[in-house]
């Protein structure tokens, strides 16, 4: 593929298996693939240790009875504490660093937001039917069909009120996002094979030279 420099940002709905797709998505298009190696990342830098990056996006909650308005209207970050302050700041200077140094994956950690403004971006989100995610967490997690309900519950309301909070929209949100695909539709290597030939379309030499000509401006991102 005769291509720019790209970046693709995978927002994933909890046991979607939309990590394993991002990986084998990488895998397919010849770049590297960043997930947990973020927050790996953050964390050496902060000197913390392992696992602490990952539980201060897990404790991210929306407060009970609160509403979607109150988070648009207060500053990015201001209902996360300091230390969730420290390591979000921490990784979006590190997915800046690695979207600027070459064509990449880049999952989680509010990559879409972050790079809202970058031109060869492209944002997808994957979800699954609830069926479907219910095995997986089962699988994955080795527990209950009881214990699978409540940790997707769980997980649910944690990305969102982190994305809320950081970001100031919910992860799906399709404002923000140039693809939305159910991995329950093709599967994994199905659905990576999908978005591999739409990032080879997206990103190709005729593609890009047709987006420059019809280019639109992007949305004002919330909490700048």
């Amino acid at each position: 593929m005769n291509e720019t420099k790209f970046v693709v940002t995978v927002t994933d709905q909890f046991a979607s298996n939309g990590r394993v797709i991002a990986k084998r998505l990488g895998a397919l298009l010849g770049v590297p693939c960043y997930s947990e190696e973020i927050g790996q990342e953050a964390g050496r830098t902060l000197g913390l240790p392992k696992g602490v990056v990952n539980a201060s996006e897990e404790r991210s909650r929306r407060p009970v009875g609160d509403t979607f308005f109150p988070f648009l209207i207060q500053s990015r970050g201001s209902r996360a504490s300091e230390m969730q302050n420290r390591i979000f700041q921490t990784q979006e200077t590190i997915i800046r660093r690695l979207a600027a140094e070459g064509s990449c994956i880049l999952v989680g950690r509010c990559a879409d937001f972050i790079l809202a403004d970058e031109p060869d971006a492209m944002h997808i989100y994957i979800y699954a039917a609830y069926a479907d995610r219910l095995r997986h967490c089962m699988r994955w997690k080795d527990v209950d069909e009881d214990a699978a309900r409540r940790l997707i519950r769980e997980r649910d309301e944690e990305r969102s009120a982190y994305h809320l909070n950081f970001a100031g929209y919910t992860p799906d949100d399709k404002a923000h996002k140039d693809l939305l695909i159910s991995s329950s539709l093709l599967g994994t290597e199905g659905t990576a094979l999908l978005l591999a030939e739409a990032v080879r379309a997206r990103f190709s030499r005729a593609g890009a030279e047709a987006r420059a000509a019809h280019r639109l401006p992007r949305q004002h991102k919330p909490g700048r």
